[in-house]
């Protein structure tokens, strides 16, 4: 099966050293000038089976490209991308969620309280139907999602969307209860024009293989 990505984009990024009270830049993974290809994988805890299996073929495929994997370490979806991906950030609320722990790949919001983190929240609060009323733990996870879309330093944004919910959301238009927590991240990447594929719809994954085929890069993806 014959993919492809999109020309990459090179996005200027301000690094700084690890802080326990902000959001850690990876320099294995970003530097200055760097030219970055990274995607969003997520998605409902409860995906279907045999669309996990999917998501960790196609995590495989992209990350032999050079694709960096943004996630959230939460079950199913996430985990599924996960486990395709050696390129990748994972981006958790708070320390030990989910059996997480900072290191080199794990980004922790636990005690972020720099500018950076603000502008997460606020986007957070922006894209959720009940932002200005979340408890501080919800609102961690909230802009978590934001990470996922925009990068460590909100200045790296994905050059895609990859996800599955119950719903098929695609766009803010679109979003339901059902979408989920999902919900924030594809709210904020729908404005931003940014492309969203979700594998709950039939035509998603045809529509996914066409928007990488029209760069130079080339990705053969056997699907199980």
């Amino acid at each position: 099966m014959f993919w492809s990505s999109k020309p990459v984009i090179r996005v200027r990024i301000p690094l700084s050293a690890p802080n326990s009270n902000g959001v850690t830049m990876y320099h294995h993974l970003f530097s200055k000038d760097k030219a970055i290809k990274a995607y969003a994988g997520i998605g409902a805890r409860k995906t279907p089976s045999d669309i996990l299996i999917m998501m960790t073929d196609i995590a495989k495929a992209l990350d032999s490209r050079g694709y960096v994997l943004f996630s959230g370490g939460a079950d199913g979806a996430d985990k599924a991308f996960e486990s395709g991906a050696t390129q990748k950030i994972i981006f958790i609320p708070w320390n030990g969620f989910n059996g997480y722990s900072p290191t080199p790949d794990i980004v922790s919001l636990s005690g972020a309280q720099n500018q950076i983190y603000e502008e997460a929240v606020r986007l957070a609060k922006d894209n959720h139907p009940y932002g200005q009323n979340l408890k501080s733990s919800v609102l961690r996870l909230m802009a978590r999602n934001v990470f996922q879309v925009l990068g460590p330093s909100l200045k790296s944004p994905i050059k895609f969307l990859i996800c599955w919910t119950p719903d098929g959301c695609e766009s803010h238009i679109t979003r339901t209860l059902a979408t989920g927590s999902t919900g924030c991240a594809i709210s904020l990447a729908s404005k931003l024009n940014i492309p969203i594929f979700n594998l709950a719809n039939e035509k998603s994954f045809s529509r996914l293989k066409r928007f990488l085929e029209t760069a130079k890069t080339h990705i053969y993806l056997q699907l199980r």
